[in-house]
């Protein structure tokens, strides 16, 4: 199973409904350089074989519910109040995605 349906199977398993957006995004390292190409400096960023996935739905109450197929964290967030509910440093990661 790819990491696209594993995503999508997970999020229809934990709402109830499909994911309306699936999205992917490619890893990658910075060989040389961190925060200097805009200081015209030299870098030299390059992909890697590790990806990001994220399948998603909106939601009507400004909720955010995020489960994380590879940890066992489920943080949930309002975009009102910006406020965790659960408080580790990959959950803090995870939901600045959203804010």
């Amino acid at each position: 199973m790819s990491l696209k349906e594993k995503t999508q199977t997970l999020f229809a398993d934990a709402f109830g409904y499909p994911a309306s957006h699936v999205i992917q995004a490619p890893g990658r390292v910075n060989l040389i350089g961190e925060h200097t190409d805009y200081n015209d400096g030299f870098v030299l960023p390059c992909a890697i074989d590790y990806q990001t996935v994220i399948s998603c739905a909106p939601r009507d109450d400004r909720t955010v519910r995020v489960i994380a197929a590879d940890y066992d964290i489920r943080p949930m967030s309002s975009l009102s109040t910006r406020r965790l509910s659960a408080t580790t440093p990959s959950s803090g990661l995870t939901m600045s995605a959203a804010w």
